[in-house]
């Protein structure tokens, strides 16, 4: 019996042997309680639900971008933009402050929708958290 290394596995081989169909079958008696609502979710939904009331639709942008587009939208790097270590391309090296230079660039890609088409996008955007500077004595 070298299938035979835990307590499960003795357990398995008794049952095997005395048949399965011989073990009551219970459901383990446990209450459920419903999950707590997140309000920011109810909210995000909502929000997304009247955007698109209004006849907009969603995108999903690329939360990595590049310093050329940045360039391209008026805005600059700086020391609170999180790097990527090892990005993919030089256009997905910076994690997104801000939602416009997708947005735009989306735009741009779809300008010949121009006159028919409405977005919006609901993100995450990622900013460097201040490093902590301790303080001297008083």
């Amino acid at each position: 019996m070298q299938d035979i290394n835990l307590e499960v596995d003795l357990i398995e081989e008794v049952a095997r042997i005395y048949g399965y169909e011989q073990i009551p079958f219970t459901l383990p008696i446990k209450s459920i309680k419903p999950a707590l609502k997140n309000e920011k979710r109810v909210t995000e939904r909502q929000i997304r639900n009247q955007w698109a009331a209004f006849g907009f639709n969603e995108i999903y942008t690329f939360a990595f971008l590049g310093a050329e587009l940045l360039s391209k939208c008026g805005m600059g790097t700086n020391e609170t933009m999180i790097e990527v270590a090892n990005p993919i391309s030089s256009d997905m090296a910076i994690m997104r402050q801000s939602l416009l230079p997708r947005t735009l660039e989306t735009i741009a890609n779809n300008e010949r929708y121009k006159n028919t088409f409405r977005l919006f996008e609901l993100s995450r955007v990622y900013v460097k958290k201040a490093k902590k500077v301790p303080s001297g004595p008083n």
